[in-house]
C-alpha cells in the first residue's frame, strides 16, 4: 500500500509483538496521550511511532473492556474449551483494546484515526446486510431494461 501511495488505518491483533501495553498494564490515567468521546463512551488513546509501521494509536473502551471482561469470566464459569483463569489474567489487559496501524500524516489526530476506522466498520456492516440478509447481490433481472432500472435504483435505496 506504501509503494502505491495508498493512505491506510488497519488493525492490528491483540497479540502482536509491535503493541506497547504499558499504559494499559498501569491503568494509570496519565500514561495516555488523551480521551475524546465517542458515542457517549470515552476513549482513551495513546500514539506512537513503530520501525514496521509508520504510527501505532492504541484506544482503550472502558465500557467494551467490561462486557469483554464478563463473557470470558462467564466462559470461564461454563469451563469452555480454551478459557481459564490463567488465560483471563494473561489477556486483562487487551481487553478493551484495538490498535491501528495508520500511515495518515501526523496532523490527522488519534480520534479522526478512530472516526476512519469505525465508518468503515459500519460501511462493510451495511454491504454485508446488503448482501446476505437483503440478498441484493442478485439482480434476478431478465433483460437490459430491468437491469438498468435496477443499477439506478439499488445504490439509492
Amino acid at each position: 500500500m506504501v509503494k502505491e501511495g495508498l493512505k491506510y488505518v488497519l488493525p492490528l491483533r491483540r497479540n502482536d509483538a509491535k503493541i506497547d501495553y504499558q499504559a494499559f498494564k498501569t491503568f494509570d490515567y496519565n500514561a495516555f496521550d488523551g480521551f475524546f468521546i465517542f458515542k457517549r463512551r470515552c476513549i482513551w488513546y495513546k500514539t506512537y511511532t513503530s520501525l514496521v509501521y509508520r504510527r501505532l494509536a492504541c484506544f482503550y473502551d472502558g465500557k467494551l473492556a467490561e462486557e469483554e471482561r464478563q463473557d470470558y469470566m462467564a466462559r470461564v464459569n461454563r469451563e469452555a474449551e480454551g478459557y481459564s483463569i490463567e488465560g483471563f489474567h494473561a489477556k486483562q489487559h487487551h481487553f478493551g483494546t484495538i490498535t491501528l496501524a495508520t500511515n495518515l500524516p501526523v496532523n490527522v489526530n488519534a480520534n479522526s484515526v478512530y472516526l476512519y476506522f469505525k465508518s468503515s466498520i459500519e460501511v462493510e456492516q451495511l454491504f454485508d446486510t446488503f448482501k446476505n440478509t437483503l440478498e441484493g447481490d442478485k439482480t434476478y433481472m431478465r433483460g437490459s431494461k430491468e437491469m438498468e432500472t435496477w443499477l439506478l435504483i439499488n445504490p439509492i435505496s
